[in-house]
């Protein structure tokens, strides 16, 4: 790797950045993800901030908790993750969005706009269930995100009741291992693993 590269390419900041397993949309599922957001701006209230494309994604488990801090380092809790999601195996399946709404989190000033999942939901849970105990077998402690999977499009101060939406689905094909550069709106994959077909 060049050092321009090494420079694009920053390394996680312990308890600043986020480093998480998650799904991404592939095929034209991202675009038409992005098409959704783009219809309820009007809704969406002054100066929302809307995920871009290149950030989408549904959260699985993250692995950038101080429980892991303590043991080791952030480079090394990355690596152990690593080598564990190399021994781990799953098939592919059908992930589908067809509603949108906001979280109501009272503490937050913006609340997510999420697409909330329908289609491939038992098996997101399945797949955490199993990845989460394969990296606790290598001593990676691990936080789970999925329990109600959903991909955020944007935060914003108006809320946006349950809402029927046009369908955004793909074939889930690969896990990835994605670093969230925090202030910088940018994620990074640091690697993927496939989801072979069964």
């Amino acid at each position: 790797m060049s050092p321009e590269a090494r420079e694009l390419t920053p390394a996680p900041r312990p308890g600043v950045d986020n480093v998480f397993f998650a799904l991404v949309p592939e095929g034209q599922a991202g675009a038409q993800a992005i098409d959704i957001q783009s219809s309820f701006l009007p809704q969406l209230g002054h100066k929302p901030y809307l995920v871009p494309e290149s950030c989408l994604h549904v959260s699985l488990l993250d692995i950038g908790i101080k429980k892991n801090l303590v043991l080791r380092s952030f480079e090394s809790t990355i690596a152990m993750a690593k080598e564990a999601a190399d021994k781990f195996s799953a098939g592919s399946f059908e992930v589908g969005f067809d509603q949108a709404l906001s979280f109501n989190a009272k503490a937050a000033p913006k609340k997510a706009f999420v697409l909330q999942m329908g289609e491939g939901r038992e098996q997101v849970l399945a797949l955490c269930k199993k990845l989460k105990l394969c990296l606790a077998m290598a001593g990676v402690h691990s936080d789970d995100k999925a329990a109600a999977p959903h991909m955020t499009l944007a935060r914003a101060v108006q809320t946006i009741p349950l809402t029927e939406v046009s369908l955004v689905r793909w074939t889930a094909t690969r896990l990835v291992l994605v670093h969230s550069v925090v202030g910088d709106t940018r994620h990074i994959h640091l690697q993927s693993w496939p989801l072979p077909p069964h």
